[in-house]
Order: C-alpha cells, then structure tokens, then sequence
C-alpha cells in the first residue's frame, strides 16, 4: 500500500500553516522522505508518520530549507533507540562534509539514474536547472502479475495453484500445463515524480510523463 503526505510545502520561510518542505512517501510499512526541512520532524509527529520507519531521504539540493530537518530528526532517533534502524541519505556530492552523521546513517551522493531500490520499487534521480546542483526523483513501483481470475477457474486452478505458477512460470492441473502467461496479464506500477526547486525543462517533462502524481 502506498500513501503520500505533504509535510510542508512552504519554501525559503515557514508560515503559521505551512511548514518547510517535506513529502512522505509510505510504502509497504517504510517510509521515504524526499526533502527535508526545519520542522520536518514535528510535522511528521502531527500527522502520525511514524519516524522510526524512515528508510531513506532523498535531498533534493543543498539550499537549508531542503535539509535542515535532517539535524533534528536523526538525533531524535538516537534518543528514542537504543539501536536506531539504518537509514540512507541520498544527497548532493557535499553534504557528506556538512554532515557528520552517526554510525547508523549512511550518505551516498546522488548521480543521474537508478539511485535506490526497494522491496517492489526503484527511485532514479535527474538533474534540474536550480542556482546550485540539484535534482529530481521520480519513484517508480514495479508491474505487477494480475490474473484472469474466470479463464484460470476455468482451467481448474485454485488455491497454492496461484503461488506455484509465479515462482514457476507454469502448473500443473489435471495432467494439463498451464503456463502463466495463459492466465495472467502485469499492471503498471505507480509512478511519482517530485522535485524540488528548478526552473522545469524537457527533461524534468519527460521524466513525469505517465506519472500518476
């Protein structure tokens, strides 16, 4: 299951409404962040995104109201773990020396492409136009295998049938093979883009083409 909260959507200075920038993607019980402003924390506390789950952030560019947030939140997690979960930070090449994060963050500076890859996902990152370097993330989930449910009846399938044929290709049902692609068919995955400051372009275009958000 997938759920988008908007965090904050102010930019430069927060309003009494709206806090610095921050999107939180759950997926499958994980949450990433792409962004993360002053704030981020607390905003994540009043919308009950549960910060021990976080995975990943993904920074968009190194302007303070896109990463400021990371300070607070990741000495909140060492006052609130013993054993804090392991968490990924996907940044510009210099936030590594503007940081000096704890043994249980890891920094890898962001490139153009596939820069992360989660269970049933992918994030791939593109530059954008900005005063500094900066980037854009599209999150692409994978297809996923749907059956048609009457024609695989039909043919006699039921219950671990349906397992077998997808870690096997094919199943056997009353001495006749079925082969998976006689009774199934693969549905897009959803398809995200975000970016942060830019002046857009063809390139940042062409990326959220598709896209469901």
């Amino acid at each position: 299951m997938l759920d988008l909260t908007f965090l904050g959507t102010s930019a430069s200075m927060p309003t009494k409404e709206r806090g610095m920038p921050s999107v939180a993607l759950k997926y499958e019980g994980k949450v990433y962040l792409f962004d993360c402003g002053e704030g981020t924390q607390r905003s994540m506390m009043q919308k009950s995104v549960p910060y021990g789950s976080v995975s990943a952030i993904f920074l968009s560019h190194l302007h303070l109201d896109h990463y400021m947030g990371v300070f607070g939140l990741m000495e909140t997690m060492k006052l609130a773990f013993p054993s804090p979960p392991k968490i990924d930070i996907l940044a510009p090449r210099d936030f590594s020396s503007i940081y000096s994060a704890p043994p249980f963050v890891n920094i890898h500076e962001l490139k153009k492409g596939k820069v992360y890859e989660g269970r049933g996902f992918s994030v791939s990152a593109l530059r954008v136009k900005h005063t500094c370097t900066a980037f854009a993330f599209v999150f692409q989930e994978n297809e996923k295998v749907k059956f048609h449910d009457e024609k695989a009846h039909k043919l006699g399938m039921k219950g671990r049938d349906f397992r077998t044929i997808q870690e096997r290709g094919h199943v056997s049902v009353g001495g006749k093979k079925i082969m998976l692609e006689d009774v199934s068919y693969t549905k897009p995955g959803l398809k995200i883009a975000y970016s942060g400051d830019c002046t857009g372009g063809e390139q940042l275009a062409e990326a959220a083409k598709g896209c469901d958000l």
